[in-house]
């Protein structure tokens, strides 16, 4: 049995919530509608004896999983890691008894339960049956579909059904959908010349080459590998078991071959079948692995790579075993599920993936629950974090990351380029560009999860694109196809060269085989999930020492940095640092945690904490509020010598708990922790009755009731959430009335007494100068006054003028009215507006008369209780009779003000939007377009769904503009909520597009698209 030794981190694994109890006696499973079904076509119901095998993935008891992880992986965990076999984590977890309650429930619906999967270890319950069977009883209709590549497959369209007594047990229902082909490999082939003729050619014929690799092609060879990565030492991997995942098969012969080329021990392979598949190749994995069936199976190559760099990496490991299924999302899951529940593989290398929109989050949970299992068990797991670079659709308009190398339990593994010599190589983003006969972008994978959170081994860490979402990737190694490929043997000869993050994957695998042959030397038991190590590390003193940090190129948007990027994360190894540094980590008695530490100053909202210092010390500082430091209120690093720290912004009457440890060890010792309440001080009541007693064109005055012998804090601001102050002053004694001289604008103010800190200010009150608003009142402008309308909806009409050239850009009166008329008509593009009222009516003197620029609108409501969000200024087009939103409008629910831009005249209204179900009824108009006359200057997408993405081509297929999801670029603006969008005629450099017509694609995040052309007339 393994030892199991623990690693650095505290996170959390991210499941979707139990669904809420209903009164009917069904539950739907959400996210298991397969994406591809919007794209493909309908043909034909299944037949109802169709044989459809079908994967139930347990769900585990969330709380308790996270308990699990956290004493495995936590900073309160021993330093001796005890990892779970698969035995216990199955009592852990009451696996019995789950497995148990789906398989009567497979039984008592004329299922079959599949004797040689029936494995009581595993996370997966393997059930067949007629496909009458299967749609009664999940509640779904399947159907044949095909994709407009000409693929089959059966599918539904409804969210499957079960009784609400099996939601505990029953987490995901893979296999109604069985999309094939679907899952790619992440390798790419170096780019062809135009003279190759469709052959594949040596890395020469691509130009730009590292000098001196010394394998066929030329390529990497292993000595070339482990030259450039400083490998000298002895390790060989012995001892180790590596899994590789597969979805197509592979000749021994071309290992053999490798081998013998480049002289390699010959580690045993084995190759395991999952679901029946045979190691066999070709599109349908039925065709012999040779020369012949090479020319029309990239994949074959991923095969062999796959194998043959980790034994480059680790050629004296015991076993390699090859884990095969069908080429399904079903059948890759159920091979990370056969791998831990043999737990016989001590680490995972897997390089094939689907960007994340396309996987669906009900495949997600289910490889989640799969790969927090692993961790459970100490077993790593290497994931290639995709070669489109940040777009992994392949597009160069969709941000998204793969998966499963956006799981927070895989180590996620980018690309890298190898440029100057073996001997003395420089190491930047592997970034190739947009590729136009494929028309994908080609480089290393990276960016933000859109479905999962931030890890907690990624908090606080400097330079992640995002702290709120799950990071990629975590590491990185040379994945260049062109500049620094690697030489591999396959369908008989070695004359390959091929390059993606495929290669990088096993090699990070293959090295930490290394690390547990020495940790395993050591009695310190396997690595384990490897991030909370790779981090804990990267963040240490030993950064430069074990990592080359990876601080030129980018990934087509994420760009490198010093430390951690989304372009490579830590960057690639330094093998043999990095060997002897994990070897002994977490094991190394640390020097003895920090004594006498204490509160030494507690108030209502803060306290400080301090200790004894050790000279020459940095120290590691956490606070929670929670006694077993589960919740988490703040944990740094101090600065050298530092011996105290003070948190603000506590909770009154609040327990905390704090601990500390030097850093300088990541073994050192947390201090015992200590404990404190904050007190409680009730504050006096916030100042009652707070109003503006005095309004006028040039001050306010406001008042409150005075509560004797108290001072006050006064603060007057622009913005409801007091951002800009105008004005922040301690008044006199007894002093309960102030005034201010102001311009017309909205004003914000509030109050409170200024003797001790924790006295509570009264509610924010608004409102208006007085030449803006009133009950049947008319003003005229200055011709200083900002072109701002204030406006406050009152009983009888506001009406306000600007002369002709009293404001510059206004050549003619202007008269802002808001009329006692009810609110209008309720239609829009695509989706739905609802006018919420009141609604202003901007009039010029001459009819024809536009503003020559925008006009800032500031109007005050109180609507019913939508999302704030959703709220927006609109125009109503009486053309069309339709209401359009202004789409760079804010609703602040604080102020209760709609903040938006007037740009030309119109009946305008305070309105709620409603994005498109989906892209079928877009608008685009005027087409063609004259930029210069039209209203705005702007050409108009209307009735596009939620988070929709606009691309313009020229005719060329040039990339002109892309206007993404939150947008506000002048003119152009995609707030990617209200199903409306505009374009000013300007290219992503911001020059005005000629005459001529163009081309636009529109996409949203779940890949339906909508193409269409646009005339541009001068």
């Amino acid at each position: 049995m393994r030892a199991r030794v623990r690693a650095l981190a505290v996170f959390c694994l991210l499941l979707p919530p139990l669904p809420l109890a209903a009164a009917q006696s069904k539950i739907a499973l959400t996210g298991h509608v397969a994406p591809q079904v919007r794209s493909a076509a309908r043909l034909a119901r299944v037949s109802a004896d169709e044989r459809v095998s079908l994967s139930l993935v347990v769900r585990l008891d969330q709380g308790l999983l996270d308990q699990t992880l956290e004493q495995i992986y936590g900073p309160r965990a021993p330093a001796k890691r005890n990892f779970l076999t698969p035995a216990e984590f199955a009592r852990r977890f009451g696996l019995a008894e789950k497995r148990q309650a789906l398989k009567d429930f497979a039984r008592a619906n004329g299922l079959e339960i599949d004797p040689s999967e029936d494995r009581p270890q595993s996370l997966v319950v393997k059930v067949a049956g007629p496909a009458a069977s299967v749609e009664k009883a999940f509640g779904v209709e399947l159907n044949r579909y095909r994709l407009p590549d000409g693929r089959s497959f059966r599918a539904h369209e409804s969210e499957p059904t079960i009784p609400e007594s099996l939601i505990p047990h029953l987490g995901v229902v893979m296999g109604l959908s069985n999309v094939p082909g679907l899952v790619r490999p992440h390798l790419r082939f170096p780019s062809k010349p135009a003279s190759s003729g469709g052959a594949r050619p040596s890395t020469a014929a691509a130009g730009r080459v590292l000098g001196g690799m010394t394998g066929p092609g030329p390529g990497l060879s292993p000595a070339d590998i482990k030259t450039i990565y400083g490998f000298s030492g002895p390790w060989t991997g012995a001892g180790q078991t590596l899994a590789i995942v597969e979805l197509d098969g592979f000749d021994p012969a071309d290992i053999a071959l490798y081998q013998t080329q480049f002289g390699l021990a010959s580690p045993p392979l084995s190759f395991v079948s999952v679901d029946g598949a045979p190691n066999l190749c070709g599109a349908s994995q039925n065709q012999p692995c040779n020369a012949a069936t090479l020319a029309s199976d990239g994949s074959m190559v991923e095969v062999a790579l796959d194998i043959e760099l980790a034994a480059a990496m680790a050629p004296g490991s015991s076993l390699m075993m090859i884990y095969t299924s069908f080429n399904t999302l079903q059948g890759l899951v159920d091979i990370y599920s056969k791998i831990a529940s043999d737990d016989l593989a001590e680490v995972v290398s897997t390089s094939w993936g689907l960007d994340e929109s396309d996987t669906g989050s009900a495949i997600m949970t289910a490889e989640n629950t799969v790969f927090a299992q692993l961790a459970a068990q100490g077993q790593s797991v290497f994931a290639a974090a995709g070669d489109n670079g940040a777009f992994d659709q392949g597009g160069q308009t969709t941000l998204v990351v793969d998966d499963p190398a956006g799981q927070p339990f895989v180590t996620a593994v980018g690309g890298t380029s190898l440029s100057g010599t073996v001997a003395s190589p420089t190491e930047t983003v592997w970034n190739n560009g947009f590729d136009v006969p494929s028309g994908k972008f080609v480089g290393g994978g990276g960016g933000l999860s859109g479905q999962w959170t931030l890890p907690s081994y990624q908090t606080g860490v400097a330079g992640m694109a995002s702290h709120q979402f799950r990071n990629v990737p975590d590491v990185a190694l040379d994945a260049d196809p062109n500049s620094s490929p690697y030489s591999i043997c396959v369908g008989g000869s070695c004359t390959t060269v091929v390059g993606g993050t495929s290669a990088a994957a096993p090699l990070w695998a293959g090295l930490t085989a290394l690390i547990n042959q020495q940790r395993w030397a050591a009695s310190n038991g396997s690595l384990g999930f490897g991030n909370p190590s790779f981090y804990s590390l990267a963040g240490g003193p030993s950064y430069g020492t074990v990592f080359k940090d990876i601080t030129a190129g980018d990934n087509g948007f994420y760009a490198a940095a010093a430390g951690y990027d989304d372009a490579t994360g830590w960057g690639s190894f330094k093998a043999d640092a990095m060997i002897a540094a994990l070897a002994n980590l977490n094991v190394t008695p640390g020097p003895p945690p920090p004594a006498a530490v204490q509160f030494s100053f507690v108030s209502t909202d803060t306290v400080t904490a301090s200790w004894t210092l050790v000279g020459g010390s940095t120290y590691t500082m956490v606070l929670a509020a929670s006694a077993d430091f589960s919740s988490i209120v703040s944990s740094a690093t101090g600065l050298l010598n530092q011996n105290a720290t003070s948190y603000f912004g506590l909770t009154q009457g609040a327990s905390y708990y704090f601990q500390v440890k030097i850093t300088t060890n990541p073994d050192s010792a947390y201090s015992a922790a200590i404990s404190t309440v904050l007190p409680v001080v009730p504050p006096p009541p916030a100042p009652a009755n707070v109003q503006f007693t005095s309004v006028s064109s040039s001050s306010l005055s406001i008042g409150w009731t005075l509560v004797s012998g108290n001072s006050y804090l006064m603060v007057l601001s622009t913005n409801s959430n007091f951002s800009s102050t105008i004005s922040s002053a301690v008044g006199a004694l007894n002093q309960h009335v102030v005034t201010y001289a102001v311009a017309p604008a909205f004003y914000y103010f509030k109050v409170k007494i200024s003797t001790d800190s924790d006295r509570s200010y009264s509610a924010p009150i608004a409102t208006a100068a007085a030449n803006l608003a009133g009950s049947g009142t008319s003003a005229t402008a200055s011709p200083s006054a900002p072109l701002v309308l204030s406006l406050v909806p009152v009983s009888g009409p506001i009406t306000l003028t600007f002369p002709a050239g009293a404001c510059g850009p206004f050549p003619n009166a202007v008269t802002a009215s808001i009329p006692t008329i009810a609110p209008g008509p309720s239609s829009g593009p695509g989706g739905s507006i609802t006018p919420l009222g009141p609604m202003v009516e901007i009039t010029l003197a001459q009819p024809l008369a536009q503003f020559l620029q925008p006009v800032s609108v500031q109007m005050a409501f109180n609507p019913p209780p939508y999302n704030a969000s959703l709220i927006k200024l609109a125009w109503y087009d009486w053309t069309t009779a339709q209401w359009w939103p202004e789409v760079d409008a804010v609703y602040d629910p604080v102020g209760k003000v709609l903040n938006g831009t007037i740009r030309h005249n119109s009946l305008h209204a305070a309105v709620a939007v409603q994005a498109a179900a989906d892209l079928t009824h877009v608008k685009v108009f005027p087409n063609p377009v004259n930029f210069g006359t039209a209203v705005r200057g702007t050409v108009k997408f209307m009735g596009l769904s939620l988070q929709s993405t606009i691309t313009i081509y020229s005719l060329s297929g040039e990339q002109v503009m892309t206007i993404a999801p939150r947008t506000f670029a002048g003119a152009t603006v995609n707030d990617g909520i209200s199903g409306a969008a505009e374009w000013d005629g300007r290219n992503s450099l911001g020059s005005a597009v000629a005459r001529g017509t163009y081309l636009f694609v529109i996409k949203d995040p779940s890949g339906h698209a909508k193409r269409g052309k646009i005339g541009v007339v001068r």
